[in-house]
Formats: C-alpha cells, sequence, structure tokens
C-alpha cells in the first residue's frame, strides 16, 4: 500500500516562476524611474544651487559685518575687500567669490552674469 505524505518541502516551480516574474517587472520599473528623473544630475544641481545659497548668504552676512567694524573700528578695508577675504577665509575660492558683486555704498550682493 502506498503512503500518503501530506507535508510539502520546498517550493512548486509555478511559484518560482510567479516571483522570477515579480522580480522583473520590480526591477524594469527600478530602471525606467533611474533613467527618466536622472537622480545624479538632479543631485549636483541641487548641490550647486545650495552652494551658490550659501556663498550669497556668507557674503551678506561679511557685508554687514563690514558695517559693525567700521563703526567700532575694527576694520580699515574697503567693503569688498573685507568680504573677499572672509569669504577666502571661509574656503571659497576665487572663482566662486568672483561670481559675485558688491556694492560698495550699499553692501548689496548680486551675482554676476
Amino acid at each position: 500500500m502506498l503512503k500518503k505524505y501530506n507535508n510539502k518541502k520546498g517550493i512548486s516551480l509555478i511559484v518560482l516562476i510567479i516571483t522570477i516574474a515579480v522580480i522583473l517587472i520590480l526591477s524594469g520599473a527600478v530602471i525606467l524611474s533611474v533613467a527618466t528623473n536622472r537622480p545624479i544630475e538632479s543631485a549636483e544641481k541641487a548641490r550647486d544651487a545650495h552652494n551658490d545659497a550659501t556663498l550669497e548668504e556668507q557674503a551678506k552676512i561679511l557685508s554687514a559685518q563690514w558695517e559693525v567694524d567700521t563703526i567700532t573700528g575694527d576694520t580699515t578695508d574697503e567693503r569688498g575687500e573685507y568680504v573677499e577675504n572672509g569669504l577666502k577665509t571661509l574656503g571659497f575660492t576665487q572663482e566662486e567669490i568672483d561670481r559675485l558683486s558688491i556694492d560698495e555704498t550699499t553692501g548689496e550682493v548680486t551675482w554676476n552674469e
């Protein structure tokens, strides 16, 4: 007489095929998403925008600090020279600094085109 086993071990071929199909569909979706959105380029643009905003804000802060130092007599530098030296101290390159203009009278910071 044959014994009937109810304990099945392993997975069936159908379950394996369905699992592989789902993995292929998901990987295709991920590849299309990465190819379409270009995350590396987006990250680089965001980094550049952040760096530009940081440079501009630091220049404005240094321009305001120049006014305080001028009133207290702590500096005799011109505003532009003071801001440029301060930005160099903060680690900005001359190329980055040259992209900004600082009005000597008002202290307004603008971007050179």
